[in-house]
Order: C-alpha cells, then structure tokens, then sequence
C-alpha cells in the first residue's frame, strides 16, 4: 500500500527515516510524545 511513497522518495529512504527517527526521540525527550512506539502510533 505504501509502494507509491517509497517510489516517489526514491533510492533515499534512509535519509527521511533517521530525520523522522531523530524527531520522534527529541519529542519523547522532551515529553511531547509517549515513550511507548505503540502508543504514540495509536495517536
């Protein structure tokens, strides 16, 4: 189902997942966001 995205990044998907990863850990650190990955893909 996500083939499109991944097409449309490109050879690069590494680049936007450690940016995204790196956000998501300065949000937990900053107790913005759950440190549990499944509560805070619940929404």
């Amino acid at each position: 189902m996500q083939q499109s995205l991944v097409d449309a990044i490109g050879g690069e998907l590494d680049t936007p997942t450690k940016q995204l990863g790196a956000w998501s850990d300065a949000l937990v650190a900053a107790g913005a966001a759950p440190p549990d990955p499944a509560e805070r893909f619940a929404g």
